[in-house]
């Protein structure tokens, strides 16, 4: 479980571990007829914080899209890495091995060597 996901379960079940401490405390304080005002009052900031908690700005579902983002990422990441070593070896080759820009020439730009012929047939 990632650090913010459980930093934000465990500020969550804090918050509901204060507010059952309060409720059992305001029983014994409130009369009757304000126990109820004060319950309603109490249940709709519990939900409240609940529901920041989890879709706030640094909410549950926020630290899950992250943790998705973080993926994507790492994935392009390596993605890159492996381009760029091969194009690293490919540089290597160009600054030293002579074979490797003779084929080059040949393959890519069409050249040919110093003694070489080519003869071009045609097809019909």
């Amino acid at each position: 479980m990632s650090s913010s996901l459980s930093r934000n379960l465990n500020r969550e079940l804090d918050i509901l571990a204060y507010n059952r401490l309060i409720l059992l405390t305001m029983k014994n304080l409130l009369p009757q007829g304000k126990r109820k005002r004060f319950l309603y009052s109490f249940i709709a900031f519990t939900v409240l914080a609940s529901a920041l908690s989890a879709f706030g700005d640094k909410g549950l579902l926020e630290a899950y899209r992250l943790k998705i983002d973080l993926s994507t990422i790492q994935g392009e990441q390596a993605l890159l890495e492996e381009t760029n070593a091969r194009l690293i070896e490919e540089t290597r080759l160009l600054k030293s091995d002579k074979k490797y820009i003779a084929s080059i020439a040949r393959n890519e730009l069409g050249m040919i060597g110093r003694d070489e012929t080519i003869y071009m047939l045609d097809d019909e």
